[in-house]
């Protein structure tokens, strides 16, 4: 009988650690820079996002990424709609609403 009672608290573990692997997201973007300049199209983060280099202004990357970005940084990251459309005016990337963004290793 205590064989079986050490046995469910292992099994218990090994199943929720199975669990919690599949839910881990996948990159779907990394963030490769963040410019500082106070300037029109200018201040943000760089995101490759596929095929798409685009922005964001959101703090939520900051708090997530950080401010100095020596490699890129793989992440999963949920858009919104385009915020500011620099790319319209040749002056940048188009700047999107950031949902959630979530570090990937």
């Amino acid at each position: 009988m205590k064989k079986y009672l050490l046995l469910f608290p292992i099994l218990l573990v090994f199943f929720q650690s199975c669990e919690n692997s599949g839910n881990s997201p996948k990159s779907n973007a990394e963030v490769v820079a963040f410019n500082a300049l106070k300037c029109g199209c200018c201040w943000g983060w760089v995101i490759k996002y596929g095929n798409d280099t685009i922005k964001s202004d959101n703090a939520i990357v900051g708090k997530v990424v950080g401010y100095t970005i020596d490699n890129p940084v793989k992440v999963f990251i949920e858009l919104g709609e385009i915020t500011v459309s620099c790319s319209e005016f040749e002056l940048g990337w188009d700047y999107f609403e950031v949902k959630k963004i979530v570090v990937v290793n």
